[in-house]
């Protein structure tokens, strides 16, 4: 709500023990958050251990299984939720996309999000070099 109230149709409203202010759960680390500017669909950029980024398309009252299940590897190199990529009742199935950049022997991260409308690539830069902006 543009007031910054709560909903009165977010599924945790009423909800014996939840915070009605939850949307959706079960999120490690979101890095970056958009709203698609055709469909107007909430989506996020999880940073995860080695192997586990994550780009969810949220939806309303889904569990999205951290620190249930999850990918990656812990960075040790031992599985991470005794390897457990999906169980009943968490995860939203087919809005996971595995992110598994490599850059070199860097593994890249998920630091925003945004759409990018347009065939041309966005060629603002942030001070660190990489490229990002609220418009592209």
């Amino acid at each position: 709500m543009p007031d910054g109230s709560i909903p009165k149709d977010n599924p945790f409203v009423g909800r014996a023990g939840a915070h009605p202010e939850i949307y959706a759960l079960g999120f490690r680390d979101v890095q970056g958050v958009a709203i698609h500017p055709r469909t107007g669909k909430l989506w996020t950029s999880e940073h995860g251990p080695r192997g586990g980024d994550e780009i969810n398309a949220v939806e309303k009252g889904k569990n999205y299984g951290f620190p249930v299940i999850g990918y990656g590897r812990d960075y040790t190199g031992k599985p991470i939720n005794g390897d457990k990529t999906a169980q009943d009742g968490h995860g939203a199935a087919g809005v996971f996309l595995d992110a598994r950049h490599r850059a070199g022997r860097h593994r890249a991260s998920t630091p925003g999000s945004c759409f990018r409308r347009g065939r041309a690539i966005c060629s603002c830069r942030r001070s660190s070099g990489e490229r990002s902006c609220a418009s592209c």
